[in-house]
């Protein structure tokens, strides 16, 4: 379960699901129900809104090495990026940085910065200083 507050949304997944629902945190009312067949990916772990202008995005991260995209608006799915291994949080940072991390397991490459300035979104990764 991962709260949007920007939008006063709520992402409720299913255990080992690819579907997840959005529930209007204010009245408990569903709001979108994505269905499997939408997902680009697989199981949900993360969840993180992305604004940058006009372009508002839902980010997600799969348990298939993904990083999904979805218009904030109406849930349908914009982007997609390939990761080398399963993310397990992301954190969008915004205001003129236009950066969206994230991390892994990896023993490398703890953690990733993708640059959402222009698509095809280029990645550079933060090494691990014990290295």
């Amino acid at each position: 379960m991962f709260y949007i507050d920007k939008l006063k949304h709520l992402l409720v997944m299913e255990r080992d699901s690819k579907k997840f629902k959005v529930y209007n945190s204010k009245t408990g009312g569903l709001l979108h129900n994505v269905p499997e067949k939408n997902i680009k990916g697989g199981a949900i772990i993360a969840a993180d809104y992305i604004e940058m202008g006009n372009t508002k995005y839902v980010a997600t991260c799969q348990n298939n090495n993904t990083i999904n995209f979805w218009d904030s608006n109406n849930y349908i799915h914009k982007e997609r990026l390939n990761t080398s291994e399963i993310q397990l949080c992301l954190k969008w940072c915004g205001s003129g940085v236009n950066t969206l991390f994230s991390a892994g397991c990896d023993n490398k490459y703890g953690i990733h910065a993708y640059d959402l300035s222009q698509f095809p979104f280029k990645e550079t990764m933060v090494r691990n200083e014990e290295d």
